[in-house]
């Protein structure tokens, strides 16, 4: 880690309101009101997964409240850390939290912080103080790798230095604004589960048959062969446009890591398959001569492409924004008859069919890696509608999800609206206008007094 500056003049630059304090307030570096201990480099050969010994807390469990390592050998007990002791990663995003699992080991790269008897220190107001000068700190230092935190560094964080009483009423005051907004974004996790399976739902709903046609049934069982009377079974190989409508993309030699550039003609790759239609945000890029060199390749408006990793609704259909992209090993192009089947009425029976759910797993059974290939591919069962349904379909669906991603967007909203309220209490407890000043209280001179003797 570099610091080219002290953590006081880091603090003094930093705009984060965590590091702010009222007028009337002192300081105190962290080291004068709490002890640091630095976690110890155990022998790796001790380690287990078996539950051998105490449980070691390594850098990567600091926020968490289990760890799946196990140290067996002997150790000083000075590194035991015990249920709800402040520990800081030392690595990395210098992560702070309370640990919440059994009495466990102290590992390197990860200290404790024990706030000194006597030196008029709430330990919970420490806890929603660090995060703010831990922040300040990574983003003022550089690091060709992993930053690195020294315990000379923490030490040295001037912390603010209210009144204890008054210290006691911002953290209750904080607390009871966070459990209000907890419960908030508890009823908002809730709503956008409901919205996922409602989505799901509608798309369901179509591929059966059962959403805007007056020929519906209303006695549906959702796993049932029934499709309404003008309906027909067929199958992808029927509905092709072409004799060979399915085709992988390239793969070994002829489109290797070396061939991607950071501009040029798009490669589409899975991770464009998105519930929102093909995106180019996960694509891949090559030059115009590569792009030519792998022309069959490329998709037109109207392609649907595929999956082959046979994860259901992993699925699109191609714009003419995306005319010339080109696909990666990971995906099937396949090409329909737009006079039989609307690629989008395809596209809403492969994510919402039942049915290709039962067939997707029957052909992945047994297989040492799921997948799908050409011939299942074609052989896949569909049911096909009349076209002026199809369009209805497609038309209905349309508007349902439209709404339903409206809503989504709302609750996203309100998330984002929730994380800058946290931030706006924590301007507010640090700014001392969350809670009344008390002026009977002791002078904080007093208290920086007593930490210093």
């Amino acid at each position: 880690m570099t610091l080219r500056v002290s953590p006081a003049e880091i603090v003094a630059r930093s705009s984060d309101p965590l590091v702010g304090i009222h007028d009337s307030w002192s300081r105190v570096e962290l080291g004068r009101v709490a002890e640091i201990l630095n976690g110890f480099a155990f022998k790796s050969s001790h380690f287990n997964k078996d539950g051998v010994g105490l449980p070691l807390i390594r850098i990567r469990d600091v926020g968490k409240s289990n760890t799946e390592t196990h140290y067996s050998g002997e150790y000083d007990s000075r590194y035991i850390v015990a249920p709800g002791s402040l520990i800081i990663g030392m690595d990395g995003d210098f992560r702070v939290s309370r640990w919440g699992g059994p009495p466990a080991l102290l590992n390197q790269r990860v200290c404790k912080l024990t706030v000194r008897e006597g030196c008029s220190y709430d330990e919970r107001f420490l806890l929603h103080v660090l995060p703010g000068y831990l922040k300040a700190v990574h983003e003022a230092t550089s690091s060709v790798t992993v930053k690195h935190l020294s315990s000379r560094t923490v030490e040295k964080f001037p912390l603010p230095l209210p009144p204890l009483s008054e210290q006691r009423r911002i953290v209750e005051a904080i607390e009871e604004q966070f459990s209000r907004l907890d419960a908030a974004e508890g009823l908002l996790g809730s709503g956008q589960n409901r919205l996922q399976a409602l989505r799901s739902k509608v798309l369901g709903l179509a591929a059966a048959g059962r959403l805007g046609l007056a020929a519906a049934r209303t006695d549906f069982a959702p796993d049932d062969e029934w499709i309404p009377p003008d309906w027909r079974w067929t199958t992808v190989r029927d509905l092709a446009l072409e004799e060979h409508p399915v085709l992988t993309g390239p793969f070994g030699t002829s489109l290797s890591r070396k061939d991607f550039a950071k501009s040029g003609v798009p490669v589409l790759t899975i991770g464009c398959l998105t519930d929102g239609g093909v995106r180019l945000d996960k694509a891949e890029y090559v030059s115009q001569e590569k792009a030519t060199e792998l022309s069959r390749y490329r998709v037109r408006g109207g392609d649907v492409l595929f999956s082959r990793m046979a994860t259901v609704g992993r699925a699109g259909v191609v714009t003419k924004d995306h005319d010339g992209a080109l696909i990666n090993y990971h995906l099937m192009r396949l090409r329909l008859d737009s006079h039989v089947i609307l690629p989008d009425f395809f596209l809403i029976y492969v994510r919402g069919a039942s049915r290709v759910r039962r067939y997707l797993r029957e052909v992945g059974h047994g297989a040492t890696r799921p997948g799908v290939n050409t011939e299942q591919l074609l052989t896949m069962p569909v049911a096909l509608p009349p076209l002026d349904q199809q369009r209805l379909v497609v038309d209905e669906v349309d508007r349902q999800l439209s709404e339903i991603s409206a809503t989504s967007r709302t609750v996203s909203l309100c998330f984002e609206r929730s994380k800058v309220l946290r931030v706006v209490v924590f301007r507010e407890a640090f700014a001392g206008r969350l809670v009344p000043q008390d002026f009977s209280n002791e002078p904080t001179s007093d208290f920086l007094e007593k930490v210093r003797l």
